[in-house]
């Protein structure tokens, strides 16, 4: 048996850095190199090492359009679990119990086993944080994230020939259920409430902004992030402004932009020192950091979520408020509204009703009781 620390360091020691490999390795490369072992007659992945089939991994596109691949945000956050995941096995392999009875020179996931995988799971969810500090666990959503994107990873290697065994096979199901997903759940009071306390309460343009044009269109943070003063169009036959958002797989879509809302984007832009949205050029970023750039969604939801926090509003106690929360209130707003959830849907750029149910469950549950439904007003 090779023990476990005599391996790692043969591993660091035989291969260069994952983070070399993902800058410098040109993926049409990897491509020339797996075509040439299929010509030859071996595996596809015959010639690839450990670092090599990650990158293949995560550039992959399975469409022949480039743009309907995963986005460059995608791609950054598998890459985020995934080198946490193998610096994790690397560092805390004893801790963990993985001992690499097989282990195969200079490969990694080749000397894993699947029950090294199995306790790597649960030691993610209940002894990772608490070395790092954390006073609970990760929630059910985090949880399921991350053994989602290690298990199709794993299961990638295998049915590609990269690994002989499916060593994902003994990681445990980690799905959210509707109960234990985050407390998004904003309505009309709670919505008036908060543009009330950024526009009256405190003076706060770049809230209220913020806030005022998630909530009237349901853009998600990420799309906000990308929008451009050219992605705006007027339409003289309607009378009104629209934004064209491009959303997950490069999907587009159009969103109005409200006389209000284009008046709140204007005061934003003002009290953040860039020129209107009728001044500028089409290149700018719709909305701006102090710095006059564009924000990324990281920065933004950090961002946002640190002001909502110090705005200690008692309705929303208990509640966790970020820029997602916003699309989730464009859901339940359009529908107190009666708009049919199809139209909900096809708004919100979802491709299926049951992801947009996702966001109206306590709505149709309230209004779909059965004691609704009584005829007789006895005592009710």
């Amino acid at each position: 048996m090779v023990s476990s620390s005599h391996h790692i360091q043969a591993l660091v020691n035989d291969n260069r850095s994952l983070t070399d490999v993902m800058t410098n390795v040109p993926y049409d490369d990897l491509v020339r190199k797996r075509q040439e072992a299929d010509e030859q007659g071996q595996k596809d992945f015959h010639y690839f090492n450990d670092q090599e089939i990650l990158a293949y991994y995560l550039h992959h596109n399975h469409n022949v359009d480039q743009s309907k691949g995963r986005s460059k945000r995608t791609v950054q956050s598998y890459q985020s679990e995934l080198f946490m995941f193998i610096e994790h096995i690397m560092t805390y392999s004893q801790d963990i119990g993985i001992h690499f009875a097989h282990a195969q020179p200079g490969s990694l996931f080749r000397s894993l086993s699947a029950s090294d995988i199995e306790k790597y799971q649960a030691w993610l969810i209940h002894e990772y944080p608490i070395i790092i500090g954390r006073n609970s666990d990760y929630s059910p959503a985090t949880i399921a994230r991350k053994s989602t994107i290690i298990k199709n990873f794993l299961r990638f290697l295998y049915h590609n020939g990269y690994i002989e065994k499916d060593i994902a096979r003994f990681m445990k199901a980690a799905t959210v259920n509707r109960d234990e997903r985050p407390n998004r759940d904003l309505g009309l009071h709670e919505v008036k409430g908060i543009l009330d306390y950024f526009s009256k309460e405190v003076d706060h343009p770049v809230m209220f902004g913020i806030v005022h044009l998630l909530v009237t269109t349901g853009m998600r943070n990420e799309e906000l992030c990308r929008a451009t003063i050219g992605d705006i169009e007027y339409d003289h036959d309607r009378e009104r402004y629209y934004l064209h958002i491009t959303g997950k797989g490069n999907k587009k879509r159009v969103v109005p932009l409200h006389e209000a809302v284009m008046k709140s984007i204007n005061r934003f832009r003002f009290v953040r020192g860039v020129p209107t949205i009728g001044a500028s050029t089409d290149d700018m970023p719709l909305i701006v950091s102090s710095t006059g750039r564009a924000y990324s969604p990281s920065y933004l939801s950090q961002y946002f979520t640190r002001v909502m926090q110090r705005a200690n509003l008692s309705f929303l106690k208990g509640k966790t408020v970020t820029p997602h929360s916003f699309r989730h209130a464009f859901a339940i707003l359009s529908y107190r509204e009666g708009v049919d959830i199809y139209t909900i849907m096809r708004s919100l750029g979802h491709e299926k009703i049951e992801t947009t149910e996702i966001y109206l469950p306590k709505e149709m549950e309230k209004d779909e009781h059965a004691s609704l439904k009584w005829s007789f007003s006895d005592f009710v």
